[in-house]
Protein backbone atom coordinates (compact mmCIF):
# COMPACT_ATOMS: atom_id res chain seq x y z
CA UNK A 1 0.00 0.00 0.00
CA UNK A 2 2.88 2.26 0.69
CA UNK A 3 4.64 1.80 -2.48
CA UNK A 4 1.34 2.57 -4.35
CA UNK A 5 0.63 5.79 -2.46
CA UNK A 6 4.24 6.61 -3.03
CA UNK A 7 3.93 5.78 -7.16
CA UNK A 8 1.04 8.16 -6.96
CA UNK A 9 2.64 11.05 -5.27
CA UNK A 10 5.46 10.74 -7.56
CA UNK A 11 3.27 10.92 -10.63
CA UNK A 12 1.07 13.39 -9.18
CA UNK A 13 4.93 15.50 -8.83
CA UNK A 14 5.82 14.59 -12.40
CA UNK A 15 2.36 15.91 -13.51
CA UNK A 16 2.91 19.16 -11.12
CA UNK A 17 6.08 20.00 -12.48
CA UNK A 18 6.15 18.33 -15.70
CA UNK A 19 9.41 16.56 -17.72
CA UNK A 20 12.08 17.62 -14.72
CA UNK A 21 11.03 21.52 -14.88
CA UNK A 22 11.44 23.03 -11.82
CA UNK A 23 9.84 25.97 -11.25
CA UNK A 24 11.74 28.21 -8.23
CA UNK A 25 11.89 31.28 -6.37
CA UNK A 26 14.40 33.90 -6.52
CA UNK A 27 16.33 34.79 -2.70
CA UNK A 28 14.73 38.13 -2.41
CA UNK A 29 17.69 39.67 -1.08
CA UNK A 30 20.06 38.41 -3.31
CA UNK A 31 20.06 41.30 -5.76
CA UNK A 32 20.41 44.56 -3.77
CA UNK A 33 21.28 48.12 -5.21
CA UNK A 34 20.15 50.05 -8.39
CA UNK A 35 22.01 47.20 -10.53
CA UNK A 36 19.92 44.19 -11.06
CA UNK A 37 20.10 40.78 -12.07
CA UNK A 38 16.87 40.83 -13.99
CA UNK A 39 14.51 43.22 -14.66
CA UNK A 40 10.95 44.29 -13.64
CA UNK A 41 8.25 43.61 -11.00
CA UNK A 42 5.75 40.92 -10.84
CA UNK A 43 3.14 41.06 -13.15
CA UNK A 44 -0.20 42.22 -11.60
CA UNK A 45 -2.44 39.59 -12.59
CA UNK A 46 -1.25 35.66 -12.57
CA UNK A 47 0.51 35.19 -15.64
CA UNK A 48 2.87 33.13 -14.73
CA UNK A 49 1.51 29.98 -15.72
CA UNK A 50 0.89 31.42 -19.47
CA UNK A 51 4.21 33.10 -20.18
CA UNK A 52 6.28 29.73 -18.82
CA UNK A 53 3.86 27.53 -20.86
CA UNK A 54 4.55 29.90 -23.65
CA UNK A 55 8.51 29.49 -23.25
CA UNK A 56 8.36 25.76 -22.82
CA UNK A 57 5.90 26.05 -26.28
CA UNK A 58 8.60 28.04 -27.73
CA UNK A 59 11.67 25.94 -26.83
CA UNK A 60 10.22 22.57 -27.82
CA UNK A 61 9.42 24.27 -31.49
CA UNK A 62 12.66 25.48 -31.78
CA UNK A 63 14.35 21.90 -30.19
CA UNK A 64 14.79 19.08 -32.89
CA UNK A 65 13.68 15.36 -32.73
CA UNK A 66 16.36 15.19 -29.82
CA UNK A 67 14.60 17.51 -27.60
CA UNK A 68 17.34 19.62 -27.44
CA UNK A 69 17.62 23.44 -27.86
CA UNK A 70 19.96 25.10 -29.54
CA UNK A 71 21.15 28.52 -29.32
CA UNK A 72 24.44 30.16 -31.16
CA UNK A 73 26.78 32.16 -28.55
CA UNK A 74 28.95 34.71 -30.32
CA UNK A 75 30.81 35.16 -27.35
CA UNK A 76 32.72 31.97 -27.23
CA UNK A 77 31.86 30.91 -31.19
CA UNK A 78 29.89 28.06 -30.10
CA UNK A 79 26.31 26.58 -30.51
CA UNK A 80 24.92 25.39 -26.91
CA UNK A 81 22.81 22.32 -26.95
CA UNK A 82 20.47 22.68 -24.05
CA UNK A 83 17.52 20.89 -21.84
CA UNK A 84 15.22 23.26 -19.88
CA UNK A 85 15.82 22.97 -15.92
CA UNK A 86 14.22 25.70 -14.12
CA UNK A 87 11.89 28.84 -14.47
CA UNK A 88 12.69 31.73 -11.96
CA UNK A 89 9.80 34.39 -11.76
CA UNK A 90 8.32 36.28 -14.25
CA UNK A 91 8.25 40.00 -14.23
CA UNK A 92 6.38 42.77 -15.78
CA UNK A 93 8.90 45.05 -17.39
CA UNK A 94 5.74 47.31 -19.18
CA UNK A 95 2.07 46.62 -20.34
CA UNK A 96 3.77 44.96 -23.29
CA UNK A 97 6.53 43.34 -22.30
CA UNK A 98 7.12 40.79 -19.74
CA UNK A 99 10.51 38.89 -18.49
CA UNK A 100 11.25 35.35 -17.40
CA UNK A 101 14.83 33.96 -16.40
CA UNK A 102 15.22 30.02 -16.91
CA UNK A 103 18.30 27.39 -16.41
CA UNK A 104 19.23 25.04 -18.95
CA UNK A 105 21.84 22.40 -18.91
CA UNK A 106 24.56 21.73 -21.26
CA UNK A 107 26.39 19.28 -22.41
CA UNK A 108 29.14 18.32 -19.57
CA UNK A 109 28.33 20.54 -16.43
CA UNK A 110 28.06 23.46 -17.99
CA UNK A 111 24.93 25.37 -17.11
CA UNK A 112 23.05 28.88 -19.10
CA UNK A 113 20.94 31.20 -17.87
CA UNK A 114 19.25 32.46 -20.65
CA UNK A 115 16.33 35.38 -20.33
CA UNK A 116 13.00 34.91 -22.61
CA UNK A 117 11.93 38.53 -23.23
CA UNK A 118 8.03 38.31 -24.54
CA UNK A 119 5.14 40.40 -25.71
CA UNK A 120 1.33 39.83 -25.72
CA UNK A 121 -0.13 38.34 -29.27
CA UNK A 122 -3.99 37.74 -30.05
CA UNK A 123 -4.76 35.60 -26.80
CA UNK A 124 -1.22 34.36 -26.74
CA UNK A 125 2.31 35.15 -25.90
CA UNK A 126 5.47 35.93 -28.78
CA UNK A 127 8.74 35.42 -27.44
CA UNK A 128 10.75 38.76 -29.20
CA UNK A 129 14.21 37.80 -27.83
CA UNK A 130 16.36 35.29 -25.96
CA UNK A 131 19.29 36.23 -24.05
CA UNK A 132 22.48 34.19 -22.79
CA UNK A 133 22.62 36.15 -19.47
CA UNK A 134 25.13 33.75 -17.43
CA UNK A 135 27.53 30.79 -18.72
CA UNK A 136 27.95 28.75 -15.33
CA UNK A 137 27.10 31.12 -13.05
CA UNK A 138 29.39 34.05 -14.73
CA UNK A 139 27.00 37.11 -15.39
CA UNK A 140 27.52 38.90 -19.34
CA UNK A 141 25.14 41.72 -17.97
CA UNK A 142 22.92 43.34 -15.77
CA UNK A 143 19.62 45.07 -15.65
CA UNK A 144 19.31 48.46 -14.44
CA UNK A 145 16.35 50.86 -14.03
CA UNK A 146 15.98 54.87 -14.80
CA UNK A 147 12.67 56.26 -13.58
CA UNK A 148 9.82 53.77 -15.28
CA UNK A 149 12.50 52.51 -17.82
CA UNK A 150 14.93 49.57 -18.16
CA UNK A 151 17.96 49.15 -19.64
CA UNK A 152 20.79 45.80 -20.09
CA UNK A 153 23.76 47.32 -19.23
CA UNK A 154 26.94 45.23 -20.52
CA UNK A 155 30.34 46.96 -19.77
CA UNK A 156 29.38 50.61 -20.78
CA UNK A 157 26.80 49.62 -22.92
CA UNK A 158 23.17 50.63 -21.80
CA UNK A 159 20.30 48.74 -23.99
CA UNK A 160 16.91 49.83 -23.34
CA UNK A 161 14.82 47.27 -23.15
CA UNK A 162 11.39 48.76 -24.25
Amino acid sequence: MKHLLRSGLAALVALTFGAGIVRAQEHPGEHPGKKMEHPGKAPARNLKGEIQSAIKLYVQQKSGKDRVYKIADPKKKTTWQLKLTKFHPVTKISDSLYFDCTDFAAQGKNTLDLDFFLKPKGKGWEVTRVLIHKVNGNPRYTYEQKGSKWFRVEGKTREPLS
